[in-house]
Parts: structure tokens; C-alpha cells; sequence
């Protein structure tokens, strides 16, 4: 079970919409959510099942695939501020040895792990 995950008004304001839910009545964090992210022809649709710590981020530009790219288990889930921008802060447990991964999505949708970006 993920220790730390953003509350829903934090989520919503990060992708600026309403995720589409698995169970409409369970709350987000037993759900699975999908948000998609429109840029012009820049696309991003994040998958999110917050209990089980997965998450699944694939970006289209032109509808061509730029990356496919899935991370569990996830141990905290943060919503960060950097100037006027704001990315989300994937962290694992330690023993998983994985590099901390952010995902921006102002200016370009970008992801980056450890000294890779996508």
C-alpha cells in the first residue's frame, strides 16, 4: 500500500481534470484512475492504481508513441512545486534501488528518472 499519495484536489489541479475511475464509488485512493493530458498535438494519459502503487504513463505526439513507461511499486506519490511549475514526485521503497521519477507536464510533458528523461 502506497504511504503518501496527494489528495484529490491536489490531482485535480495537477492534471486540470477529473481522472475517469474504475468505481465511481470508491474513493481514488482504492480506485484505479485514468487522466488524460491534451498539449496541442501532445498527448499523455496516466493510469494510477494508488493502493497497489502502479503507475502507467504513455505519451503520443501526432498519435505516434514517444514513451510507454510503467513504475511500481510506488511507495509515495507528491504533488511539488518548482517556480511557477508543479510535477509529480514518484518515490520507492529502498529496496526496489530505483532512482526517483518526476513527471511534468506544463511547458512539455516530460518525465525524467534518475539521469534519464523521456
Amino acid at each position: 500500500m502506497i504511504s503518501k499519495f496527494p489528495d484529490n484536489r491536489e490531482l485535480y489541479n495537477f492534471f486540470e481534470s477529473e481522472p475517469k475511475t474504475l468505481d465511481p464509488d470508491s474513493s481514488w485512493l482504492y480506485n484505479k484512475l485514468e487522466f488524460t493530458v491534451m498539449d496541442g498535438d501532445h498527448e499523455l494519459r496516466a493510469v494510477i492504481s494508488p493502493s497497489c502503487g502502479n503507475f502507467h504513463f504513455r505519451s503520443l505526439f501526432t498519435n505516434e508513441l514517444i514513451f510507454d513507461i510503467e513504475f511500481h511499486p510506488v511507495d509515495q506519490c507528491s504533488i511539488c512545486p518548482e517556480g511557477d511549475m508543479r510535477y509529480m514526485l514518484l518515490r520507492f521503497l529502498p529496496e526496489a534501488r530505483m532512482k526517483d521519477v518526476q513527471l511534468f507536464i506544463k511547458s512539455r510533458i516530460k518525465v525524467t528518472a534518475g539521469n534519464t528523461a523521456y
